[in-house]
Parts: C-alpha cells; sequence; structure tokens
C-alpha cells in the first residue's frame, strides 16, 4: 500500500517509515529538511529502501501548492501519518508565526489535499499533552524524587478537559481538533494520538527537544570529562527535576500507528492518549539516577544525598560540600508542609525555585527504610516495571555524579503528565513493550554510536 509520512526525517517519521519499508510497503516522506539531522535520517532510510520502494519530496507542508502536487504526482494514499510540525515550546515562544504555519496551516493543508485527492485514505496525527495545559488546578503531592497527582494514580485519559496554553499548545491543539472536525463534517478516517515523551533511536536530541536524549548526551560528556581529568561541564534543568513524564520507546510508537492502520475502521474518529503509561513514568531526578546505574558511575555507598530544598541562591553549596540531609524522612517543604502533603500547582509555584548550581554525589542509603528511584518507600508495592527500570539496586537511590544548574521553571509547563493507556489497550491491541529502563540503556547507545565520526 502506498503510505504518505509528512516529517518522515525526523525522528518519529524516519522510525514509522523504516518500519513500513521493512514491510515492503511503498513509503513517500514529505520533509523541508529543517530540523537538525533529519538531512542524516532521510541517508539512512535511503539505504534501507529497495530501488523504486522511497520518494523523498522537500516540501513545507504550509506551502499549500507543493503539498497537492505530492498528492497528484505520487497519490492517492491508503494511509497518512501527519508528522510535521514545529515541536518544541521554546521556539514557539520566540516565533510564534512560525509554530502556528507549520503547525495549523501545514495540517489544515494536509486534511484538505487528503479530502480532494484520497477521501478514503486513513490519517494518523501526532499531537501532544500540550493540549491539556499546565495541568495546575490538580493537587500534587511531591516525594524526594518526584511530583504526583493523588487523584489520578494511573494518569489522565481522554476526558481530561482541553486548555491550550502557550503557542505551541494552541497550534497543535488547532490541528488536533481539525483533524477531529474533519471526521465529524467531511468523513475522513482520521485519529488523533496526544502523545507524552518519545524517544529512541534516530533522535538528534537538542536543548528543547528530546530531553531523555539529551541528558544521555550530557551524562556521558561529564563521565569522558571525568575520566579525563577535566572540569565538568553543568548543564541546566528547569524547575526542581520533579517534572514527571511516562516515556515511550520508539519501537513502540512504530508498533502503535501500525496498530492504528490495521485498526483503522474502529478507531476513525478517536483520541488517544498515548505514552509509556505510570510504569514507565520518570522524573528528572529518577532518570539521573538511572543514568548512573547504566554508565556505572562511580558512587560512594556511605554518602548521603542533598536536600536540594536545604540550598538557596544566596547560600548554594560549594563543589564538593559535604553537607547532605537524610531523607529517610522527606524534609519539610519551604511552606512548612511535609513534602508528601498535597498541594495545588500554583501553591508550587509561590514557592519558586532556585537557581543555586547542585553537584548530587554519587549517594545511596543504609538507614531504613530509604526512598527508592521511584520515590516510593522500599515498603511500598510495585509492579514489576517498575521494578525492573530500577535495576538491582533498586534498594537503595542514589544520584549520579552529574553537575547541573537550575533555572526557573518553563512557563506553562506540566509539572506531572502521565498518559492512561488503557483505551489504547482496549480498542488497538497495543501496549509498550520496552521498558523505560532498557528504553534508556538503548538510548545511551544512540547517542554513543551518533557522537562517532
Amino acid at each position: 500500500m502506498p503510505i504518505l509520512i509528512t516529517g518522515g526525517c525526523g525522528f518519529l517519521g524516519s522510525n514509522i517509515a523504516s518500519k513500513f519499508l521493512s514491510l515492503g510497503e511503498r513509503v513517500v516522506v514529505m520533509d523541508a529538511l529543517f530540523r537538525h539531522g533529519s538531512e542524516q535520517n532521510l541517508a539512512w532510510l535511503e539505504s534501507l529502501a529497495k530501488p523504486g520502494q522511497l520518494a523523498h519530496c522537500r516540501v513545507d507542508t504550509a506551502d499549500a501548492g507543493p503539498v497537492e502536487a505530492v498528492f497528484q504526482k505520487h497519490g492517492p494514499f491508503d494511509y497518512i501519518c501527519h508528522l510535521a510540525g514545529q515541536v518544541a515550546m521554546t521556539t514557539s515562544l520566540s516565533d510564534p508565526r512560525r509554530d502556528m504555519l507549520t503547525n495549523v496551516v501545514g495540517g489544515f493543508n494536509i486534511l484538505e489535499a487528503a479530502r480532494k485527492h484520497c477521501p478514503d485514505t486513513f490519517l494518523a496525527f501526532s499531537s501532544t499533552n500540550k493540549v491539556y495545559g499546565d495541568l495546575g488546578d490538580f493537587e500534587y503531592a511531591e516525594t524526594a524524587t518526584r511530583y504526583t497527582i493523588p487523584g489520578h494514580p494511573n494518569g489522565f485519559d481522554e476526558s481530561l478537559r482541553l486548555d491550550f496554553a502557550s503557542p505551541y499548545g494552541c497550534s497543535k491543539g488547532a490541528a488536533d481538533q481539525y483533524f477531529r472536525d474533519w471526521f465529524r463534517n467531511y468523513g475522513l478516517k482520521t485519529v488523533v494520538f496526544r502523545h507524552s515523551s518519545i524517544f529512541g533511536g534516530r533522535q538528534f536530541a537538542t536543548y528543547d527537544q528530546g530531553w531523555i536524549g539529551w541528558f544521555c548526551q550530557k551524562a556521558i560528556e561529564q563521565k569522558a570529562e571525568r575520566a579525563a581529568g577535566k572540569p565538568v561541564t553543568p548543564f541546566t534543568i528547569s524547575g526542581t527535576g520533579k517534572q514527571v513524564r511516562d516515556v515511550l520507546h520508539a519501537d513502540d510508537l512504530t508498533a502503535l500507528y501500525q496498530s492504528a492502520y490495521e485498526h483503522r475502521n474502529a478507531v476513525a474518529g478517536e483520541v488517544f492518549n498515548i505514552g509509556g503509561g505510570i510504569d514507565n513514568s520518570l522524573s528528572l531526578l529518577e532518570l539521573f539516577s538511572l543514568l548512573g546505574h547504566l554508565l556505572d558511575l562511580p558512587s560512594h555507598p556511605k554518602s548521603k544525598i542533598q536536600n536540594p530544598k536545604s540550598f538557596s541562591s544566596a547560600n548554594p553549596p560549594s563543589a564538593g560540600s559535604p553537607a547532605a540531609a537524610d531523607v529517610s524522612t522527606p524534609p519539610p517543604s519551604a511552606d512548612g508542609r511535609s513534602n508528601q502533603e498535597p498541594r495545588t500547582k500554583n501553591q508550587e509555584r509561590a514557592l519558586g525555585a532556585s537557581s543555586s548550581t547542585f553537584r548530587f554525589p554519587p549517594s545511596s542509603f543504609s538507614s531504613a527504610p530509604p526512598p527508592s528511584a521511584d520515590g516510593r518507600s522500599n515498603q511500598e508495592p510495585r509492579t514489576k516495571n517498575q521494578e525492573r527500570a530500577l535495576g538491582a539496586s533498586s534498594s537503595a537511590f542514589r544520584f549520579p555524579p552529574l553537575a547541573f544548574d537550575k533555572l526557573p521553571r518553563r512557563r506553562s509547563d506540566q509539572d506531572f503528565f502521565v498518559a492512561d493507556i488503557r483505551k489504547a489497550e482496549r480498542m488497538l491491541g497495543w501496549k509498550p513493550q520496552v521498558g523505560s529502563r532498557e528504553g534508556v540503556a538503548r538510548m545511551i547507545a544512540w547517542c554513543q554510536s551518533a557522537a562517532k565520526p
């Protein structure tokens, strides 16, 4: 079957394109090659394709004429995966017009070209969890390593109200609704996937997009600096580091888009929240600990974790400072609450964010019961997937010796988003197969291979 993948040379698109190429399908990728790494991904796809199996059209989806020309020349298509988009919140803030043209006008052009040239096609749209806004009205709780929302133990399902925040949320949300409405009003078979965090091979992560890949790169770089006896260059994070996302590996993403086509009649007009689910959720601090295990960063079992709340920009810890706090019981926060008491995000904002530099020593705990790398006490039950993510040393939480600077929390950021994926499990027969620990290990390997000349 002929398949059109817009943004087909990006991270998501190249993974999905490679999957359908491996199945022997004819694939057309529409990509303007704006993004870093897209030309390398195109070369990779060309190396996989048989003669005549792959066509690349260098087209900006915001230009209606060239888009229609692709449909006239290469169509009709049985399946269209609309993945092209401006995907960085920071870019949407600095250039909102370009963001709108790419995400809103580009999506509209694809819908109209499909309606005119291949009305029987099936269209899958890559939307985002940002259509739900910053989720500031929920009651939050805080552990040593993460924020949680106790009222949503499985994450958020598709009934969550829309609240477009930031230019990125507005543009993706508008396109999200166009795809839904073209099913209702014109009968186009569309499905919308509101993605959480996705990572994996072919992702050329940058500072503002692809956070797991980016921090894998930074951890690899800091390990190399230490090995060479050089000063460690700190990276930056925004906020406390306790922000949580469920993470989905690219292999599971490709399986999702394949399953969607197989169930196209049943899921036409539907919306799905998509991510790794609660079993594959990570905060930044938990990711840093996992990187410490996977990269075999040195540890000192007798040291204790520094308490981030104990430092302020007026009194930052010095490099190698022995200052530490026993967090067998989470310490009180800056507003006098225990860190397990719920608060709304508006209350969290009132606490502010320190701009101090944190250099967590490699740490573990001998006191009982210490918190584990997922923020639970070690007497609390957890699933097998959560145990796998923590690894063999899950009885002790440690921060790796990573150096980072804290910046203020990003405007319109979500402190917690986990997709409740039970609808996708039920209607698509789909469930993530790559756990967060295995996925991060694969991401490290990809970063290392991509860095080689």
